[in-house]
């Protein structure tokens, strides 16, 4: 796995292809040339609460859900705290679009961040 380069944070991102108003099916870690950013399982437990936000451009959600390990892996919708649809679940038409999570250094222990460079759930 190609390391990135932590400072005040780290990104973690997953694309889905979910529509609809149901959970998000997590499909992999999004990789661009100039970052790579960790999948939530890389970075939470199984059952963690995840605050995330998700746009395709013109609608975007920011809420918070829970992770469930399976195949694939999911987010939860479960609060809404700001979207282009009022305030509620933004009904996704077709298209991919990535989820993304900021997770503040502070957050975690510095073994919380090597358990990240290795593969272990913090």
């Amino acid at each position: 796995m190609p390391v990135p380069n932590v400072g005040a944070s780290f990104s973690i991102s997953e694309y889905t292809d979910t529509t609809g108003l149901g959970n998000y099916a997590l499909r992999g870690g999004v990789v661009s040339p100039e970052n790579y950013f960790f999948r939530f399982r890389d970075a939470h437990d199984d059952g963690a609460s995840i605050d995330y936000w998700i746009s395709d451009g013109p609608n975007i959600e920011i809420g918070t859900g829970i992770l469930t390990y399976g195949d694939p892996d999911t987010l939860s919708r479960d609060t809404i705290l700001a979207s282009s649809n009022g305030g509620d679940k933004v009904n996704w038409l077709g298209g991919t679009r990535p989820i993304l999570r900021e997770v503040a250094v502070g957050e975690c222990s510095s073994s919380d961040i090597q358990n990240v460079y290795t593969g272990t759930s913090i």
